[in-house]
């Protein structure tokens, strides 16, 4: 267990350094380094839960950023997907991608033997800098609800 979460942080380590490494060598081209936005700062999530088996699940989008639809998914803990690219509302296009470029506001469907969800989503900033795919676990206990940082793909 201990060797999968140094495996973890190492990985999160590496991804921050090839993300601030890209920034910084695109200030060469006049891109400033120190505006660089975090995952967190770029695509910020947040998850409520709105009636007793509804979430919504909500980014506000920081500006100059998109975040792609067809990277979004959120997976249930029994591996089933909780929602379907037909449930996204429409985007705006960007470089033949369908992209939200504010802020998205998603309701789900919950039930309480899901007490665990995974939410993946990838987004760029209009700089032509891409984020690298984002991974969180979402865990519910009662009225809790915590995110946290994963590598996780599936349960």
């Amino acid at each position: 267990m201990l060797k999968i979460r140094e495996d973890n942080l190492k990985r999160k380590i590496i991804r921050n350094l090839i993300i601030t490494l890209t920034i910084c060598l695109a200030s060469f081209t006049g891109f400033n380094c120190n505006a660089e936005l975090s995952e967190d700062q770029a695509f910020n999530l947040r998850v409520t839960m709105v009636k007793p088996n509804t979430l919504e699940f909500s980014w506000k989008i920081a500006k100059d950023h998109y975040l792609y639809k067809d990277k979004i998914s959120i997976i249930n803990s029994d591996n089933t997907s909780a929602l379907t690219q037909q449930e996204l509302p429409n985007g705006s296009l960007i470089n033949d991608h369908e992209a939200y470029t504010q802020n998205l506001v998603i309701n789900v469907s919950w039930h309480a033997k899901n007490q665990k969800m995974l939410v993946h989503y990838q987004g760029c900033a209009t700089a032509g800098i891409c984020y690298l795919p984002i991974s969180k676990e979402i865990t519910i206990a009662g009225n809790n609800i915590e995110i946290k940082d994963t590598d996780l793909q599936k349960f």
